[in-house]
C-alpha cells in the first residue's frame, strides 16, 4: 500500500485512487501498530493537502507524523529491517513543523515546538546512554528497560511469517507491555530518583515560563530554520517573536568562522567577528531585553557561540549583562536563594594524574588544582583512575571539580552529537552510567579539561554527559568550550572560586571572573571559553 500511494503521486489524474490507498494504508497501520507505516501515511497525507492549498490540514497532518516519531522513537526497534520511529529524522519534522506554524501565524505553538525539539534532543541522548545500563540501583528503569525490550521483540515478530492468529496474540502481547510501560514511565517520573527527573523531561507553555521567570531575566531562544532564524524573546512582563533573514548555511559559516577565530587566538579577527555576531544574532532583538540576566536557549550552530564575547555598547555583553545557558526552556523552575558563602564548606576534587605530568606536550592543571586547593582548604581528592577499579565516591557537597583529560570538554550544550559516541570512555571522560553511579550530589560544579576537542565544528558527546549531570548530581555546570592554558585557566579559576565562595551564585561568580580577566587584559580566547549551564 505504501508503494501504491508513492506511485499515486506521480499521477495528479488519480487523487481518488490515491486518497483510497492512503486510508487503507492509514487504518492498516493503525490496526497492526507499525508505527513507520502511519508516520508515512501521514506525511503522503500532508502531501496530498499541500497539492490542493489546505495549509492548515498539511499542518496538522505533519504534527501528528511528529507527534507519533515522537512517542516511539525511544524503544522502537532501530535495526535493519524493522523501520520504526527511529528510522526518520526527528529533528527534521520539528524543523518543518516550527516553519509550518511560523507561516500560518502560530508563534506561540512555533516556539512550543521549538524547546520539545531542544527537549528531545537531551532526552534521546540521555535515552540512549541509559539504554546501555543494567540499573542495579533503580528497580523501576530496570523494569522498564526490560519492557521496552520485550516490546521491541514483539514489534520485530510483526514483520515475519507466523502460524494462524500469531498477530492478534503479539498485538495482545503488545496492548499489554504498552501498558505497563506507560505505568513504570508514571512511577518514574513521580520519583524522586534522578531518572524520573530524566524521563519526565517537559516544556512549559509560553505564559507559565513568563511566571517562572523572576524580573530581573529574559530568556532568548533561538531555533536555526533551513531559511530563516527564529527568536522567541521571553520575559516576565511579555514575549515578542522575531524571524531573522539568515538560513542554516549562513548561521554556520558564521559561527565556525567566529569561534574559529577565538580557538586561534587572533584578537582582532574574533573582535571582529564578535561585532557581527552581535549585528546578526542580538542586535535585532537586544531591546526587548527586561533587566540584567540573559538566559540563552540555543539551538542548531548557535550552541557553539559563546555570546558572553559579543560585542557590545563599546565593551563586550558580559560587561553589561550576567549570561546562563538552557538547555531547553523547561530548565526554568523556581529558585532558591543562592547559597549563603558560609555554607560553601565541602568541596570535592577529582582529577587525572595525566593532567599534571609536566613532561606531556599539552597544557596540564597543575595550576588551576592549586588555585582550587588553596581557595577550599578542606577538600576530598579522587583520582579518576580509581573510579574503573570499584571505589565510587558518594556523598553531598557545595563544590565539585573535575578535571578531565583528552576529554571533548566543551560543547555542553551543543546538538550535534553522534549516538553511541558519549557511551565509551574515552579517557577521562565519565559516561552516564558512571555519574549515576557515582551517589553525588553538589551545589555547583565545574568540569575543566586539560586537552579538550580542538575541533572549530565542536562536535561531541558531552551534551548527553552534562544533561545528566544537570539531573544526577548538581543543578549548575561550568564547561569549556575550547582549550585554554593551564596558567590562564589557573588564574580565570582562581578569580571565579573567590566569588563563589563570598557569593555561593554561580552565574554572578562565572561573570566576576570574566570581568576581572577582561580589566586585567585577557583576550576573549582566555575566558570566553567558560559558560554555565543548568537549571534555573
Amino acid at each position: 500500500m505504501l508503494f501504491l500511494c508513492h506511485v499515486h503521486l506521480l499521477n495528479k489524474n488519480e487523487r481518488v485512487a490515491s486518497r483510497r490507498a492512503l486510508r487503507t494504508l492509514s487504518e492498516t497501520a493503525r490496526r497492526l501498530r507499525l508505527v513507520s507505516y502511519s508516520v508515512w501515511a501521514q506525511l503522503l497525507g500532508a502531501h496530498y493537502a499541500r497539492e490542493e492549498k489546505d495549509t492548515q490540514q498539511a499542518l496538522k497532518a505533519t504534527s501528528h507524523a511528529l507527534a507519533l516519531v515522537e512517542g516511539s522513537s525511544p524503544w522502537y526497534p532501530s535495526r535493519a529491517g524493522v523501520r520504526g520511529g527511529g528510522f526518520f529524522d526527528l529533528q527534521a519534522l520539528y524543523e518543518v513543523v516550527v516553519e509550518m506554524e511560523v507561516a500560518e501565524g502560530g508563534e506561540t505553538r512555533a516556539f512550543r515546538i521549538a524547546e520539545r525539539s531542544k527537549a528531545s534532543l537531551m532526552k534521546s541522548r540521555l535515552a540512549h546512554e541509559l539504554s546501555l545500563m543494567d540499573f542495579p540501583y533503580d528497580q523501576d528503569a530496570g523494569a522498564l528497560k526490560l519492557c521496552q525490550a520485550q516490546l521491541s521483540q514483539e514489534y520485530t515478530k510483526l514483520l515475519m511469517p507466523g502460524p494462524p492468529g500469531a498477530v492478534a496474540r503479539i498485538l495482545q502481547n503488545i496492548e499489554l507491555s504498552e501498558s505497563s510501560r506507560v505505568l513504570l514511565m508514571e512511577r518514574l517520573k513521580n520519583s524522586t530518583s534522578p531518572l524520573g527527573k530524566v524521563y519526565s523531561l517537559s516544556v512549559p507553555e509560553p505564559d507559565e515560563l513568563k511566571r517562572l521567570l523572576e524580573s530581573n531575566k529574559t530568556v532568548f531562544s533561538y531555533f536555526t530554520g533551513r531559511l530563516g532564524l527564529y527568536v522567541w524573546v521571553v520575559s516576565g512582563k511579555k514575549i515578542r517573536f522575531k524571524e531573522l533573514p539568515m538560513t542554516k548555511q549562513e548561521v554556520n559559516r558564521l559561527t565556525d568562522a567566529y569561534r574559529g577565530a577565538l580557538m586561534s587566538g587572533d584578537r582582532a579577527a574574533a573582535d571582529e567577528l564578535a561585532q557581527k555576531a552581535y549585528d546578526a544574532f542580538l542586535k535585532p532583538v537586544i531591546h526587548f531585553v527586561d533587566g540584567d540576566s540573559i538566559g540563552l536557549s540555543l539551538h542548531g550552530p548557535l550552541c557553539r557561540v559563546p555570546f558572553a564575547s559579543l560585542r557590545y555598547a563599546g565593551s563586550y555583553l558580559v560587561d553589561g549583562f550576567t549570561i546562563f545557558y538552557l538547555p531547553h526552556a523547561g530548565m526554568v523552575k523556581p529558585s532558591p536563594r543562592p547559597a549563603d558563602a558560609v555554607h560553601l564548606k565541602q568541596t570535592l576534587i577529582i582529577s587525572d594524574p595525566r593532567c599534571a605530568d609536566p613532561s606531556r606536550p599539552a597544557p596540564y592543571n597543575a595550576k588551576e588544582l592549586a588555585a582550587v586547593k588553596k581557595i577550599f582548604p578542606k577538600y576530598d581528592e579522587l583520582h579518576f583512575t580509581e573510579l574503573p577499579t570499584g571505589r565510587k565516591p558518594s556523598g553531598v557537597y557545595d563544590v565539585l571539580h573535575w578535571s578531565l583529560y583528552d576529554c571533548p570538554g566543551g560543547d555542553a550544550i551543543d546538538d550535534s552529537y553522534a549516538p553511541g559516541q558519549s557511551s565509551k570512555r574515552r579517557d577521562s571522560c565519565p559516561r552516564a552510567e558512571d555519574l549515576f553511579e557515582l551517589s553525588l550530589s553538589a551545589k555547583t560544579a565545574f568540569l575543566s579539561s586539560c586537552r579538550p576537542a580542538r575541533s572549530s565544528s565542536g562536535k561531541s558527546g558531552l551534551s548527553a554527559l552534562t544533561g545528566v549531570w544537570l539531573y544526577a548530581i548538581s543543578p549548575f555546570v561550568v564547561t569549556q568550550l575550547w582549550e585554554v592554558p593551564d596558567t590562564t585557566r589557573g588564574v580565570f579559576i582562581k578569580l571565579y572560586y573567590e566569588s563563589l565562595k563570598k557569593s555561593g551564585d554561580t552565574v554572578y561568580s562565572l561573570t566576576v571572573a570574566q570581568n576581572e580577566m577582561i580589566q586585567a587584559g585577557y583576550g576573549p580566547s582566555d575566558w570566553a571559553a567558560f559558560v554555565v549551564s543548568g537549571r534555573y
